[in-house]
């Protein structure tokens, strides 16, 4: 029943959902910055540990000059921390409605408050080519990837693999790339209107209705200010969670955007 409260295990006392992971600390500047900080040689960026300006850079929390996870445990979790939840918190649904001189107009919005998402390590989606070589590149990265005429960008200097492992600098959870998964997203919207009596009358109908659906046509969520839209959030995990990873790689296909023009007769 893991008495050790090891990390990779469900423990007593744990949150459900809670995320572990390194506190990042922007990214090396130069090879003075990485000679005088504290040694990351279990989190490489590279398969020979080396490395260079671009690359991640971790806060030594513990002040011992070594970034590493201790023990592993709550009691000795090295520079790790709590540093999200993935679980979904404070779902909630909001139906609108309104009828007017037999207009009628309704709309359902659904949504997540709060939620957290670390893409996982075979989020070629989110990663692209951090994940390998021959992975698609996400549009949100072009223009976006650190150069030393690009030192502000969002991801650290390109280098295939390094998001590959939990064991790589990118791979491994950390707070830059932690996402704000909350949204919320108008699920459905309907306008029609209703054939007065005495008009279905004349056709011996109960009801004639004419309207205009549409389904999934706008969504918010911050998580879209980096991805643009490139994975659907509602979508995000669609894989099994588990202690080492945020559970979903943002793989799903997109919920589709619909439109429906339709009538309604009765008889």
């Amino acid at each position: 029943m893991n008495p050790e409260k090891r990390l990779n295990n469900y423990y007593v006392g744990q949150r459900v959902g809670e995320m572990w992971g390194l506190v990042t600390d922007g990214f090396f500047k130069s090879e003075e910055e990485i000679a005088n900080s504290a040694k990351q040689n279990l989190f490489p960026a590279s398969a020979t540990a080396s490395l260079l300006p671009g690359d991640i850079k971790f806060k030594d929390l513990n002040n011992d000059g070594v970034i590493n996870i201790g023990d592993n445990t709550v009691d000795s979790p090295g520079d790790k921390k709590i540093i999200g939840n993935s679980e979904p918190r404070y779902r909630f649904g909001v139906n609108l409605d309104a009828d007017w001189n037999n207009f009628f107009f309704s709309a359902f919005f659904q949504g997540i408050m709060k939620q957290d998402w670390y893409p996982d390590n075979n989020s070629g989606p989110f990663w692209g080519q951090y994940v390998a070589q021959y992975a698609d590149i996400p549009k949100f990265q072009l223009g976006n990837i650190w150069s030393e005429d690009n030192p502000d960008a969002y991801f650290p200097r390109y280098k295939a693999y390094v998001a590959l492992s939990s064991s790589r600098s990118v791979g491994v959870i950390q707070t830059k790339y932690i996402q704000n998964a909350a949204y919320v997203r108008l699920k459905n919207v309907q306008l029609g209107y209703n054939l007065p009596k005495s008009i279905n009358s004349l056709i011996k109908a109960e009801e004639v209705q004419f309207y205009l659906s549409g389904e999934n046509l706008w969504t918010y969520s911050p998580f879209y200010k980096l991805t643009k839209g490139h994975i659907d959030v509602e979508n995000i995990r669609n894989a099994d969670p588990d202690l080492s990873a945020s559970g979903g790689g943002g793989h799903a296909y997109p919920i589709l955007k619909s439109m429906t023009l339709g009538v309604k007769i009765a008889f």
